[in-house]
Order: structure tokens, then C-alpha cells, then sequence
């Protein structure tokens, strides 16, 4: 399995995307900067800001912080309640699987083929997982961990690998920012 490398936006990719987007887009340099104040707690899935933020960061900074730790919060406590979810939480973030289905030995072995659908909610933004079968049939769009993704939003992600919907070779996976709603900031997308 290739390591996966997340890629941030440059602050001229923020500024352009920031013209037409209300919501307050985190450069590069912030994400950075903010990641060293944020912890998860991986009993709880709730992340939290340190003390020292409050002190070292400007009062703009600490609220603009502050405002993407509760979407992530409320984001995460919505998808954790999705039935037929897994939930795994690690130091990063809160990742929320499609439970499988008893499939047979021999489906399971071609699901590197067919891939996952998944969301995982980082402080910053999400990573989404979309398997073959749900980009196949992706129509007005597929709730996956409790976020609906719509279907146009999947069809521009799998254009920009330089395919089309329906002979897409396999699942793919991309990060959206900003959350908790993957909208119009996708990047990093590829296939699974």
C-alpha cells in the first residue's frame, strides 16, 4: 500500500478560493501552525483545544481555531450516531467505515479491488473514502458515514483522475476542506 501524502492548499490557492467561499479557508501555514494546539481524545472522539492556544495565538487566530474545532466536534458526534457504521479513533482524527456485510471468502478478496466508503474527520477538514460500486451508482449523490456527498461533487473528483463515472476502476479517496461539509474545496483526490 502507497503512503498517502495530504497536501495542503497554498495561501494564492486560499485567497482565490476564499473570494467565493463565506467560510474562513485554513492555509497550509495555519493548519501547521493550529495542529500543535488541537488534541483528540481517542476514548471520546472529541477534540479540544490546549491551554497555551489561548496565550500564543491572536484572539483571531484562537477563534477561527475554535470555530473549525466545533464543526469537527459536531460533525463527529453526528457520524458516530450513523447506523451500520465502524468507528475507529486515532491520534488524527475520527474515522467512520460502512460496516461489510457476511460476504462470501471470495468477495472479500477483491475488495482491494472495489475499495471503501468512509469518512474521516480531521480538525482541519475530512478524507473521503468512495468504493467502485457507490461511484458506479453515484446518481444525485451517496451518504457515507452520515455526510452526503453529492453526486456532481463525485463526478468532478473522478474526472480530474481523467475518467468517467462509469468506467472508473476503482474506488477513490479525496480530502475536502473546509468542514463539515465536503462542498466546493476538494483536493488530493486519487484512487484507493
Amino acid at each position: 500500500m502507497k503512503k498517502r501524502e495530504l497536501k495542503l492548499m497554498s495561501a494564492e490557492e486560499t485567497e482565490m478560493v476564499g473570494e467565493t467561499n463565506k467560510e474562513q479557508v485554513l492555509t497550509e501555514g495555519q493548519v501547521l501552525k493550529f495542529d500543535q494546539y488541537v488534541v483528540l481524545n481517542v476514548e471520546t472522539g472529541v477534540f479540544s483545544i490546549k491551554d497555551d492556544a489561548k496565550r500564543e495565538l491572536s484572539s483571531t487566530e484562537f477563534n477561527l481555531l475554535h470555530d473549525k474545532i466545533n464543526n469537527a466536534n459536531l460533525l463527529t458526534e453526528e457520524m458516530i450516531s450513523t447506523e451500520n457504521m465502524d468507528v475507529t479513533i486515532d491520534s488524527q482524527g475520527v474515522t467512520i467505515t460502512e460496516k461489510s456485510a457476511n460476504e462470501p471468502q471470495h468477495l472479500k478478496r477483491t475488495k482491494y479491488i472495489e475499495g471503501k466508503n468512509a469518512v474521516k474527520v480531521y480538525w482541519w477538514g475530512l478524507r473521503v473514502w468512495v468504493k467502485k460500486a457507490t461511484v458506479h451508482k453515484i446518481g444525485n449523490g451517496a451518504a457515507i458515514g452520515g455526510i452526503w456527498i453529492p453526486g456532481s461533487l463525485i463526478g468532478k473528483v473522478v474526472s480530474t483522475l481523467g475518467v468517467v463515472l462509469s468506467a472508473c476502476p476503482g474506488g477513490i479517496v479525496f480530502n475536502s476542506t473546509p468542514s463539515p461539509v465536503p462542498a466546493s474545496l476538494v483536493w488530493g483526490s486519487e484512487y484507493q
